[in-house]
């Protein structure tokens, strides 16, 4: 009997680490969840000049101006580019939207085949609506939009107005939403500049009150905007020191202002008695 209970703790000792093993891992692979990795995105695209001129998915369906390609911000695009009447094209993604082949833009080698693919990969780093033509025929002849979307850049003129014991900020919608509407906006609050943390979200709303504050200390804020790509870039930093008003009734400054402008009122007049008391 004592050996099969020294039998049987064995087993539970050892069903006990190879769950231990197990569990370690999954525990660690759950506590590094990160963010959706960007994605991959394979787009083909045939370049013609002869009728019809343009561009399009298959060799059958060329328009001008050609497909609009939309992707996300740090999509990582793939062309598959194809001559669709086999005479030498060029793609180019006219980042500057100055419609020409300029500094800066990104360009693919020159391709011909009909059958075999010329591979061109950009990265769609930055969010916004881009022209795409190509670079021997020109924009004019074959062009089409490459639509980029992505958070919505920051919100603008954020501004803060201290009160008793509260701080009302200010501010206006992001020049961009990034192809998505803006749903919400962030505030971030620090007690020295950069040092802003997040305070509260809140709905498609342009100003907020903070009432935590303490009267006389100084608090630092940012604004983000969020749509359905994600969180825009903070805001310009402001600044209050909400205080207690002045009471009712206070009239110290003016009164001080009245005394002063009476005092060189008075010293006027006395020297331009002594003046006239030099002349006789």
């Amino acid at each position: 009997m004592h050996e099969f209970s020294k039998t049987i703790l064995l087993v539970a000792l050892g069903l006990a680490v190879v769950a231990a093993a197990f569990s370690a891992p999954i525990s660690r692979a759950t506590s590094s969840v990160s963010p959706s990795p960007t994605s991959a995105v394979t787009i083909p695209l045939y370049g013609s000049f002869s009728a019809p001129a343009g561009w399009g998915w298959t060799p059958n369906n060329i328009t001008e101006p050609g497909p609009t390609l939309t992707v996300r911000q740090g999509d990582v695009i793939t062309f598959h580019l194809f001559s669709n009447d086999t005479v030498p094209h060029q793609l180019i993604i006219d980042l500057n939207n100055d419609h020409m082949n300029s500094t800066g833009d990104a360009f693919s080698v020159q391709f011909s085949s009909k059958t075999t693919a010329t591979v061109f990969t950009y990265t769609a780093s930055t969010v916004g609506t881009f022209p795409y033509f190509c670079g021997i025929h020109g924009y004019n002849v074959q062009r089409g939009q490459l639509v980029v979307n992505g958070p919505p850049s920051a919100p603008r003129s954020l501004a803060a107005a201290a009160g008793n014991a509260t701080v009302t900020l200010t501010w206006q919608a992001p020049a961009s939403d990034g192809g998505s509407a803006v749903t919400s906006y962030k505030v971030y609050r620090g007690a020295t500049a950069g040092s802003e943390v997040l305070l509260t979200t809140l709905g498609n709303v342009l100003t907020y009150t903070d009432s935590a504050v303490t009267n006389g200390q100084t608090y630092f804020y940012q604004v983000t905007a969020t749509n359905g790509f994600g969180e825009s870039p903070k805001s310009n930093e402001v600044s209050a020191i909400p205080n207690v008003p002045p009471p009712p009734g206070d009239n110290t400054l003016l009164i001080a202002g009245g005394v002063i402008v009476v005092v060189a009122i008075v010293a006027i007049a006395a020297a331009a008695m002594r003046m006239r008391k030099k002349k006789v």
